[in-house]
């Protein structure tokens, strides 16, 4: 089971949900309070990956839909211009 600690669970629901989250003491507080599952290894808290959707639940956030992403046209690329060309390329 894949943890991370405590500290940087601030950033983790940011990407999840792309809203303003509670700050990192309040998070600790509602560690501490047992509202946030977390585990405590030599003094430090660890929160586990799988609890991500319901500790998103419990501080009252909505997780964010993914992106759509549309294929874009590309410009056509022109070859590079050489000898004679060049000259009269620079000029123009």
């Amino acid at each position: 089971m894949a943890t991370f600690p405590l500290s940087n669970l601030p950033r983790r629901l940011a990407e999840l949900t792309g809203s303003a989250i509670p700050n990192g003491r309040k998070l600790y507080a509602h560690v501490v309070d047992g509202v946030l599952p977390a585990e405590q290894v030599n003094g430090r808290w660890y929160i586990a990956e799988a609890d991500l959707p319901q500790i998103v639940e419990a501080l009252g956030l909505t997780l964010a839909r993914p992106a759509k992403r549309t294929p874009q046209a590309k410009a056509p690329v022109s070859p590079p211009v050489q000898g004679k060309r060049a000259a009269r390329h620079a000029a123009a």
